[in-house]
């Protein structure tokens, strides 16, 4: 009996060194935000402007090879027909998201490097020299 009490004090020393101290030093900081996430950003041009632009989609202009004409769409609606051209959708969903983040990554990099072998105001082609794209209409006809 001797013995266990050593023991017992030391795991309540234990347990308020570990766990309630460092909770009593948080808990008076953290604010209640009903599991909503927050965040408390002074508006300023800046900020405004930042959210103006961010806001807008980025437009990807695609040269179609078989009309000879530029495409322009969404970043979003070209990264579908990327991944659909070049992923069959039977695919792992993990595989398909990989797909996606590498096609986007690459296409966000070669618009800002640019390109001047492509016909006027286009930023890639639908060829796998940049990255096989089909729209909608020929997904479906697929």
């Amino acid at each position: 009996m001797k013995q266990a009490k050593p023991i017992v004090v030391l795991g309540v020393i234990f347990f308020f060194v570990v766990l309630l101290i460092p909770t009593l030093l948080v808990v008076p900081f953290t604010e209640k935000t009903d599991g909503k996430l927050h965040e408390n950003v002074k508006q300023t041009p800046q900020t405004e402007k930042l959210q103006k632009v961010t806001a807008s989609p980025l437009d990807v202009s695609v040269y179609r090879t078989e009309t000879k004409k530029v495409e322009k769409l969404p970043l979003e609606d070209y990264l579908v027909g990327v991944v659909a051209a070049e992923m069959p959708a039977t695919f792992e969903l993990e595989a398909l998201k990989a797909q996606s983040l590498a096609a986007r990554t690459y296409i966000v990099q070669t618009m800002m490097n640019g390109n001047s072998h492509l016909p006027q105001g286009a930023d890639v082609t639908d060829t796998v020299e940049y990255q096989v794209y089909l729209n909608k209409d020929e997904l479906r006809s697929r």
